[in-house]
């Protein structure tokens, strides 16, 4: 994480990134499929407390504090924090608001974004 700007986990940068990728794709004619990688799954009725705990851990790797607060880990698209039900309609927005088709998971989460799937199944909204 050497040199990382941890501002660029925000929703706002991931946004930016999106229409740059989407503006190159679209003067080709094409319409890109987007991802990303999930640095932080908490399944937890707290998810002030989990959003607290990722940032803490997040300044640690770092080794410094990064600036990002509760309400920026809450909304970054690389971070899923809630309940089953909660991460369920997080992604369903996500997909719905930033065009988010998939995600890469670490094997650790994969039980727990396992029963998230399956809540996005039985959601009315879901293609």
């Amino acid at each position: 994480l050497d040199g990382m700007d941890p501002t660029e986990l925000t929703l706002a940068a991931f946004q930016r990134k999106v229409a740059i990728v989407r503006d190159a794709a679209s003067s080709r004619g094409h319409v890109p499929e987007i991802g990303t990688n999930l640095l932080g799954v908490s399944i937890t009725d707290d998810r002030a407390a989990a959003a607290r705990a990722h940032r803490d851990r997040l300044a640690a790797l770092l080794g410094h504090e990064h600036g990002l607060t509760d309400d920026d880990i809450l909304a970054s698209p690389y971070f899923l924090l809630g309940t089953v039900e909660e991460g369920a309609a997080v992604l369903a927005e996500r997909r719905d608001e930033l065009g988010l088709s998939y995600y890469y998971v670490a094997d650790v989460v994969a039980d727990k974004m396992s029963a998230v799937i399956a809540a996005m199944r039985t959601r009315d909204d879901m293609p």
